[in-house]
């Protein structure tokens, strides 16, 4: 396996990729941000839903988090296990309610989003989800790359890693919403299979815990909960793009049911595996070391050696297992762009994902040796202003338009002078960090209410958001009749 993965810049030969780049235009997804159509909106397989959040999450990700728990904020692993459940349970509930959006308009999520912020005032949202989903890639990128690098020993560099992991998910990204999701219905099987064998290799040194527990606050309990809450809260402004074609017909329900599994199984069970990794990681010497060469990489490595090379090739497996998710991300990454100007909407999506893509590995290369802890720092912030958008949308929703789909007129969707002025949202997400700020526990920077009680900013955050917009909100309405696009 580590052979073939040293000869694959063998194969970048400008008559390979020409073919391979003509082969994926022929069946790339060609609509950009517009809605879709209900005549297209044909798709009866909401199975799909599932495996693609699965896909998205059963990665190493979640375990990077989870690894915190125990390792940085000293929980054991029972409080760190009932925190991850009770988060991640409670806050994905509204995200994925916001999924069920996507088949009964047929918009992507940036475009819903000028019906809450306006025409141009979206354009900053749009802004915001662009840094925060090259900030995920990047995340991602890092800890494959350094897996690649650990299973080589250091013969592979971390710059080639990086390049094998977000080239790798080009070509799904290219090919759009279809083949999307008919490859992420096969995508998690090998995740799957890796995560248990080494969940299985490595049990009992995972039951040998030796990180030095403090005494149970708040402070630590509730940060740690905003961390694993940022995990849910960042997928909702790109929810929807994965459900755009999903006939408007199918029970709501299922399609709730569908995303909230797909997105809480897997990632409870890593968080916990991640946790009691980080718990075992001081009891153990070789996994100490490997952690301080190669970080969250160096420990995977470690955890597969008694497996011999079979133990790298799992490895290797688990490296690519952010393919679905880089996938994902660079697809909505394209939408977002298209949403920013008409102009850009007329360039082809993928287009936008070759930028992206030479975007992020000059950037991971650098973070990796110098920012990665800075951007684990950076990420943990996302959470906040997800949380104060998913509370606007769902304010809009189910206040505003009493939890009527019709109430979107979706002709409206590029018309500024029919749809809100947006001055409301964008005040409510503003004025909410009023009290987002002196709730805020992170390494840059501890607010005077966090220090007391620990991280609140996602929950006050979320509360005062929507009271602010329902005032704003009919305020705008009754200020120039925009109340609603109709």
């Amino acid at each position: 396996m580590l052979e073939i993965i040293l000869s694959l810049p063998n194969i970048c030969d400008p008559a390979f990729l020409s073919g391979l780049f003509e082969a994926l235009l022929s069946s790339a997804e060609t609509r950009g941000v517009a809605p879709v159509p209900i005549e297209e909106k044909t798709e009866k397989n909401t199975l799909q839903l599932f495996t693609l959040w699965l896909t998205a999450n059963c990665t190493t990700l979640p375990m990077t988090t989870g690894i915190s728990g125990t390792l940085v904020f000293g929980l054991d692993l029972a409080v760190a296990s009932i925190v991850i459940v009770l988060s991640t349970l409670l806050f994905m509930l509204p995200v994925a309610w916001m999924g069920m959006m996507g088949p009964k308009t047929g918009m992507r999520q940036m475009v819903q989003t000028r019906y809450y912020f306006g025409y141009y005032l979206s354009i900053g949202i749009a802004l915001l989800q662009i840094a925060t989903l090259i900030g995920y890639t990047i995340m991602t990128s890092i800890v494959s790359g350094q897996t690649l690098t650990a299973v080589s020993g250091g013969d592979l560099s971390l710059v080639v890693g990086i390049t094998i992991s977000v080239v790798g998910a080009l070509p799904i990204s290219f090919l759009g919403y279809k083949y999307l999701h008919y490859i992420d219905q096969y995508l998690w099987a090998p995740s799957f299979v890796a995560l248990v064998i080494i969940a299985g290799v490595s049990g009992k040194t995972l039951a040998n815990t030796g990180a030095e527990t403090v005494a149970i606050s708040p402070r630590s309990v509730l940060t740690f909960a905003a961390a694993c809450a940022s995990l849910c809260t960042s997928w909702a402004p790109l929810v929807s793009d994965f459900a755009v074609y999903i006939d408007p017909s199918t029970p709501r329900i299922k399609i709730f049911l569908y995303v909230y599994a797909g997105y809480s199984v897997p990632s409870i069970l890593l968080l916990i595996l991640g946790a009691a990794v980080g718990a075992a990681v001081p009891a153990n010497e070789t996994w100490a070391e490997a952690y301080g060469l190669y970080s969250v990489g160096g420990i995977i490595n470690a955890m597969n050696s008694p497996l011999g090379g079979f133990g790298k090739f799992v490895s290797v497996l688990l490296a690519f297992s952010v393919l679905g998710l880089t996938a994902c991300t660079l697809y909505s990454l394209s939408i977002s762009f298209q949403s920013l100007h008409p102009l850009l909407s007329r360039l082809p999506r993928y287009l936008y994902s070759l930028v992206i893509v030479a975007i992020i590995v000059p950037i991971s290369t650098v973070a990796s040796s110098n920012f990665y802890n800075s951007l684990s720092n950076f990420l943990s912030v996302v959470g906040y202003w997800t949380a104060s958008y998913t509370s606007i949308a769902l304010t809009e929703h189910f206040y505003f338009r009493r939890g009527q789909y019709s109430a979107d007129n979706v002709s409206d969707w590029d018309n500024p002078k029919a749809l809100p002025l947006g001055f409301a949202a964008l005040a409510s997400l503003c004025c909410s960090f009023g009290l987002i700020v002196p709730s805020m526990d992170t390494a840059w920077y501890t607010g005077p209410i966090a220090v007391r009680i620990g991280d609140m900013g996602i929950q006050l955050g979320i509360a005062l958001t929507s009271l602010i917009y329902i005032v704003l909100r009919g305020v705008e309405s009754q200020w120039k009749g925009r109340g609603r696009s109709s």
